[in-house]
This record gives C-alpha cells, sequence and structure tokens, in this order.
C-alpha cells in the first residue's frame, strides 16, 4: 500500500483526525469573525454587540487634551488604529466614511451626554457627518492618527430658540401671541403664572406680538438666539388699552371723571382726556353760572374715541332788579328774616337788623332757591339808623357762605371809617381786607347811595354823589365766581334802605 506524502496529510486529514481539525478550523475563522464584528460596532442591522476590549461606546470621556490620561481604566490604543472621542449634541446621528475608499460608511447614536467614543478605527481621513432634529447639520474632514485618541468637541447649531417672556406681577392669562404675522397655536406655548415661553422659534429676526383683551398690543422685533438661552428672555409690560374722551362744552368748564378733575374746557370748546380705561365712569362738568351735568359713561374697546357733547344751562339772571318795598313784595325774599321790616311812613323802604341773611328770590330759572349773579351792577340808598353804618351780601353760595361788604362810621366796632370786605364760609366771617372811606358819611339823618361793580374778581365801590372823595377800593378775591344778592348786618350796625337795585352784566 502507498504512503500518502506528510504535507498531504496535514492538509486533507482524515478520519477522527480529521474531524478534530476541522472543528478547530472553525473555531478559529470563527474567533477572526469575532474580531471584525467588534470593529463595526454601531453599523445599522448589525449584530447586538457585547463588551469590546478598551472604553465603552457612548461613554463619556474626561475634557482633558488627548495626550492626558483620564483617571480610571487607561485607554489602550493600538499602534495599528485610531481612537475618536467626540462630543457634540445628545441623541445626534454620527456617520464616518473613509475617504480612502469612498466606502465603509458606519451610523452611531450619541448617548444621551452628548458623547461618543469609537475605538478601533482605521487612521487617515475621515468625512465626518452630524445630524439631529432640530439642529443644524455639522459635515467636515477629520483625521483619525495612528496609535493616538482624537478628541473633538462639536456641538450643533439649533435651528429654533425658546423665546421667554417675564411679565412681573401681570398674569399671563388670555394672551394670544403671533409670530412674523401669523398666529403660535396653542401647544407651542407655555403658560405660567407671570411667564409665557414660546418654543421652536425660528432663529433669526423674528416680528413678536402679544395679545390681551383690555390691553394694548404688545409688538417687537427680536433676534431669536439657538436654545433656551439668556438672550431669548424679554420683561414684558402689557399697558391697558384706554380709551379717548372729547369732551365739548362751554370753555373754561371743569371737567370732571369719577370724582377727579381732569382739566378745562379750552377756547376751542373742547377737552380732550387720552387715558380712560375700558368700563363705567362718572362725568361731571360744572361752569361758574351754570347748572351742573352728571352723566355716567360705559366705555368699551371696541369704540377708542368717544366724543360727549354736555350742554350747559345757565343759571345767572339777565333782568334788572328794583326792590320797590312794598307790602305785596314781600317774597322777593324766600325766608323773611326776624327784625325786618317793611315800612310806608315817613318814607318807603325796609328796615333791617340782625345778622341773619335774606337773598333776593324771584327767579323764574327751575330748581334754583335764589337768583344768582354773575357780573353786575348794585346800587344801595342806605341810611344809617343807629350811625354805625350799612352791611350787604354778595356772590352767596348759600345763607352760610358768600362775600360780605362793609361801610362802617367812626361810631361803629372798630370806631374809623372804613369800606371793610370780609369772607363768609359755613357761618363764620373772617375780615379779608379794610380800606380808609374818604367821603362825609356821618352827617344826621342821611342817606348814602353806594355802588358796587362786580367783574369776575373783582369789586369795585364808590359813592358816586361825592366825586373823587367818594372814590372806595378794589378788592379782589376768587372763592366765589357768582351767587345770590341779599342784606344781613355786622357788628350791631342798623340801617334803612329805600334802593336796592341790580343790574347784570350780560357778556
Amino acid at each position: 500500500m502507498e504512503t500518502m506524502p506528510k504535507a498531504k496529510q496535514r492538509l486533507f486529514p482524515v478520519g477522527v483526525g480529521h474531524t478534530c481539525l476541522s472543528l478547530a478550523g472553525i473555531l478559529l475563522l470563527s474567533s477572526f469573525a469575532l474580531n471584525i464584528w467588534a470593529q463595526k460596532i454601531g453599523k445599522p442591522g448589525g449584530p447586538k454587540p457585547g463588551p469590546p476590549p478598551g472604553p465603552k461606546i457612548g461613554k463619556k470621556m474626561p475634557k482633558k487634551a488627548p495626550d492626558s490620561q483620564p483617571p480610571g481604566k487607561p485607554i489602550i490604543i493600538r499602534p495599528n488604529e485610531g481612537y475618536l472621542a467626540l462630543a457634540t449634541t445628545s441623541n445626534a446621528t454620527v456617520s464616518l466614511m473613509r475617504l480612502v475608499t469612498r466606502r465603509d460608511r458606519n451610523d452611531y447614536q450619541v448617548s444621551l451626554n452628548g458623547v461618543l467614543n469609537v475605538p478601533r478605527l482605521k487612521p487617515g481621513s475621515y468625512r465626518l457627518e452630524i445630524r439631529c432634529d432640530d439642529y443644524e447639520p455639522f459635515t467636515d474632514t477629520i483625521n483619525i492618527i495612528k496609535g493616538e485618541q482624537t478628541v473633538l468637541n462639536l456641538p450643533l447649531t439649533a435651528k429654533y430658540g425658546t423665546v421667554m417672556f417675564g411679565f412681573g406681577a401681570q398674569a399671563t392669562r388670555d394672551i394670544a401671541v403671533w409670530l412674523d404675522g401669523k398666529e403660535i397655536a396653542s401647544a407651542k406655548l407655555r403658560f405660567e403664572k407671570d411667564t409665557l415661553d414660546i418654543t421652536r422659534v425660528p432663529v433669526g429676526l423674528r416680528q413678536i406680538r402679544l395679545s390681551k383683551p383690555g390691553y394694548e398690543d404688545w409688538s417687537q422685533q427680536i433676534e431669536v438666539k439657538p436654545g433656551a438661552v439668556a438672550d431669548n428672555k424679554i420683561s414684558v409690560a402689557m399697558i391697558p388699552a384706554t380709551i379717548t374722551l372729547t369732551v365739548k362744552s362751554l370753555p373754561q368748564a371743569d371737567v370732571y371723571i369719577d370724582g377727579l378733575l381732569r382739566g378745562g374746557v379750552g377756547n376751542d370748546g373742547a377737552l380732550l382726556i387720552p387715558d380712560l380705561e375700558p368700563g363705567a365712569h362718572t362725568l361731571k362738568v360744572k361752569l361758574a353760572g351754570y347748572q351742573g351735568v352728571d352723566r355716567s359713561l360705559s366705555l368699551t374697546i371696541e369704540k377708542r374715541a368717544v366724543t360727549e357733547v354736555v350742554n350747559l344751562i345757565s343759571i345767572l339772571e339777565t333782568s334788572e332788579f328794583n326792590a320797590g318795598f312794598k307790602e305785596d313784595t314781600k317774597n322777593w325774599v324766600k325766608t323773611w328774616p326776624q327784625g325786618w321790616e317793611l315800612t310806608a311812613t315817613p318814607q318807603r323802604g325796609l328796615q333791617v337788623t340782625g345778622e341773619r341773611v335774606g337773598l333776593i328770590n324771584n327767579t323764574t330759572i327751575p330748581n334754583q332757591p335764589f337768583n344768582h349773579y354773575g357780573d353786575f351792577l348794585l346800587l344801595l340808598n342806605v341810611k344809617f339808623v343807629n350811625g354805625k353804618g350799612a352791611a350787604w351780601v354778595v356772590r352767596a353760595q348759600d345763607d352760610k357762605s358768600y362775600y360780605l361788604f362793609e361801610l362802617a362810621t367812626s361810631q361803629s366796632k372798630s370806631r374809623e371809617k372804613a369800606w371793610n370786605f370780609y369772607i363768609c364760609r359755613d357761618g363764620n366771617c373772617m375780615l379779608k381786607d379794610s380800606q380808609p372811606c374818604l367821603a362825609e358819611i356821618e352827617k344826621p339823618e342821611s342817606h348814602i347811595r353806594i355802588s358796587l361793580e362786580a367783574r369776575g374778581n373783582s369789586f369795585t365801590l364808590k359813592i358816586p354823589s361825592q366825586g373823587d372823595r367818594g372814590a372806595g377800593p378794589t378788592f379782589t378775591d376768587d372763592t366765589f365766581r357768582y351767587g345770590g344778592i341779599g342784606l344781613r348786618t355786622i357788628n350791631s350796625l342798623e340801617m334803612f334802605v329805600t334802593e336796592f337795585f341790580i343790574k347784570p352784566t350780560v357778556l
């Protein structure tokens, strides 16, 4: 029997020995395949990898220079291989393709902590691509150096930013948002008590408008930066929406809103009030010598400009008054004061004593308790019954608040001839001014004719029959601009009035 050469026996084993060798060959091939498989970790469609030798894929690398030694287990890089440690956006997809072959493209998933480690790379140039939803992709060429660790920090730039509005103490409910003219769906808005966040706003210059019922729209162009960064935080103060009210009435009339004086009507007959909030308000218009007008207003945001025309009715008398002092004319004062007495002999007139006020009351204007006068000329003819002088009332608001004038003699309380000017408020009369009287007013049984001309805040007194000596002072005051005219005494004087004439000055 011919014997087979030994070389051929090693190449072609037979029998039991043949079977063992075949098993050994299979184990050798399997070991080789595992090595190849370990270098393809992360390739889609491959088998689930077991733990490869060296650092774990996805394990965060220390933030040190590539040639530094991290604590713990050392990184082992074989002399003929490279190693990539990449820090980038979490959950991004990373693609590596060798430029030499234009093949061997492998995709990897970045871990949640934003780190990807790829060991056992063939040295050379690679095309690196990093992609992630809502981020700008990154592409570049990198070099993997034989036997070294390549460390890269390449975070992606977000395509969107989160715009954060702070409203301070203002509530954010009912706010609607427009981005570049289009309303943003509520799903993209995050509301808190005093903050509002808008997610997924495209990076770049954006026009944002905020709207809230009852408030002015807020609008601003902002540059949105990637992500939720401090540059995207904006403080907003929504301004309550206001209505402009124009009140048309007589010039110089005072206008009150909710009890507060807002100004006077101008010479053009109008007052502009630009800052009223929507809702219920009260309007009052007052002018000296006219009936005040009270009106309720209901302002709504749907009508941003409102005009109210207020017609004022004068309460000032325009007709002359001349008291005849007859028995049938007692009704020219509302309440006949105690101590007053009409006489017909020896001369017709009115005896006045006591300090109670009697005001002219024959008005034809509705709802007026007595005659009201603005500017006027008053003529009095009086006799000093007890030699102390005479007194009269003008611009009365009622029987307790008015101006009081006194022509006093040397027998009066002050013991000197003087024109005295008092202001009475709530029944208390205070002397405001006193000027000497040069006229002859102390002849026994004589009658003195006195004139008082009232114009605005000025009151000019005189005794016309005595020429220059009869010229009296001019007193001024702004307390009362219109009111009633009547009689009363002061400082225990008594007088007899034979003429009481009023001529209104109508402009």
